[in-house]
């Protein structure tokens, strides 16, 4: 039987019960499934260490922006 790891015992980070998810490849609907975040944050994985350096960020501001959220 293994011991349960306390979370004071290893960082959030490294915890080996932590798993990362990894997008499907074997179509597009499967790379969307984990939201357009998820699939966001994998091509800039992969875009990163081909180019050999951070993509560029962006910043959007807004003035006079007006939000209607339905709240069920």
């Amino acid at each position: 039987m293994i011991a349960p790891i306390n979370s004071t015992d290893v960082p959030p980070t490294t915890c080996p019960t932590e798993t990362k998810l990894q997008p499907g490849l074997e179509s597009g609907q499967a790379l969307m499934a984990q939201g357009e975040a998820a699939f966001h944050d994998f091509v800039a994985q992969q875009l990163e260490p081909a180019l050999g350096h951070t993509l560029p960020q962006m910043e959007v501001r807004c003035k006079d922006l007006s939000v209607i959220a339905e709240v069920a």
